[in-house]
């Protein structure tokens, strides 16, 4: 690899910030929505730190399963980092916390930034970005499968070459146990500074991988950051971050036979630019996601339109977790900025967005204890309630904060 993974997590985090159109009515809610911090990270050698886009799952007991960047103490196994190489918690519905898996740097992989799926069976399946086949921080990633006693499992290492390198978001499962996901580099295909642009792939329940699709960094698109939506005709949905027809970044499709269509290519400005984030897929087929500073649907059609776009200040600023959306149509999710708070550009929003594209700011994160900086998107239960995580605030270790989870009750 020509950078370092640092590099590559600070890449991640960059979104083109150009152009905005003007805002829809903006209601808020504020402080005064109740907002409970369920479990505040240590990072501390017994506890994970920082999650990032992984956000939360959760069982038919209620219980949530989530992953740490960093965590549960593997100092100088993962390079500078002394909190260690991620783990995966679960957090039971009486509040009590625990780590499932803490990984070591080594061949089981490290630093989860992804999510997790799981199994009827329990069983949950992710991916980490780095370790597998070389330690820590020269490794590819690997993809994981951690059973009910905690046992990890590797199913495919990562070599960096044609098969892919770094994994970064969550995978899809399909009824047969396949699982499907993508790489931000590797594969081949001119997308400098980095290693490839990036392939979808299926590994199947053998743990024989094959690629989809290799991007080529061109109209095609480049670098997937997100994962794959997967849907009930096989085919798979996603985006690039980079590529397009602009250079902005796309919308992709690959069917069952490997064959690339590109759905939208962002244009930058008000149309939106280098989406990082996973998709979703309402009953019609209509697609729904995040691009630089705008909420866009793309139908089954083909017709794009801009929902919203962030004024960068009290409606939040930078939306690059993924979204979710109840049964009445209105879309729910996080900015990583703006809002309010005592952070630099904002400590971070949790927002609603009705059909008719007006938002509601639902919280503003404060910082400090009450967290601050959420990269990963939300989940809601039957009552409406949300819960979700921050990369910072909670707690401090070694002078960084190591972020928490929390829950919030609209009104």
């Amino acid at each position: 690899m020509a950078r370092t993974w640092q590099t590559a997590a600070l890449l991640g985090t960059m979104i083109v910030l150009a152009g905005m159109r003007t805002s829809p009515a903006l209601a808020q809610t504020g402080g005064a929505t109740p907002y409970t911090v369920l479990h505040r990270f240590t990072g501390s050698p017994t506890d994970g730190s920082n999650p990032y886009w992984g956000g939360l799952i959760r069982d038919p007991e209620g219980n949530f399963y989530g992953t740490t960047v960093f965590g549960a103490g593997r100092p100088g196994v993962c390079g500078s980092y002394p909190d260690g190489c991620g783990v995966v918690f679960k957090l039971d519905m009486t509040g009590a916390y625990r780590v499932l898996y803490s990984f070591t740097g080594g061949t089981d992989g490290a630093f989860p930034y992804g999510g997790l799926i799981r199994d009827l069976a329990g069983n949950l399946y992710g991916t980490t970005a780095f370790g597998g086949s070389a330690m820590g921080n020269s490794g590819n990633g690997v993809v994981f499968k951690l059973d009910t006693a905690g046992t990890e499992t590797v199913l495919y290492s990562f070599t960096g070459g044609a098969d892919g390198a770094h994994s970064y978001y969550g995978l899809a499962r399909d009824l047969a146990g396949n699982l499907y996901g993508t790489t931000a580099f590797g594969g081949g295909g001119t997308c400098p500074p980095y290693d490839g642009c990036g392939v979808v792939f299926k590994l199947g329940s053998a743990g024989t991988e094959t690629v989809l699709y290799r991007f080529l960094g061109a109209v095609d698109g480049g670098i997937p950051w997100a994962g794959v939506l997967l849907d009930a005709a096989g085919n798979l949905y996603g985006s690039t971050n980079l590529g397009g027809a602009s250079g902005y970044g796309a919308v992709f499709k690959v069917d069952t036979s490997g064959a690339e269509t590109v759905l939208h290519s962002f244009a930058g400005g008000a149309d939106g630019a280098d989406p990082e984030t996973g998709l979703i897929q309402d009953s019609d087929g209509n697609l729904y996601g995040t691009a630089g500073k705008t909420i866009f649907t793309l139908n089954a059609a083909g017709a794009y339109k801009v929902l919203y776009s962030f004024a960068g200040g009290a409606d939040g600023e930078a939306p690059y977790a993924a979204l979710i959306r109840d049964a009445a149509g209105n879309l729910y999710g996080t900015t990583e900025g703006g809002g309010s708070g005592n952070c630099h550009a904002g400590c971070g929003a949790v927002f609603k967005l009705d059909a008719a594209g007006a938002e509601t700011v639902l919280y503003r994160f404060a910082g400090g204890a009450a967290g601050s900086h959420p990269y990963a998107g939300l989940i809601r239960d039957s009552a409406g309630n949300l819960y979700g995580t921050t990369y910072n605030g909670g707690k401090e270790h070694n002078g960084l904060s190591a972020g928490l989870v929390f829950k919030l009750k609209p009104d």
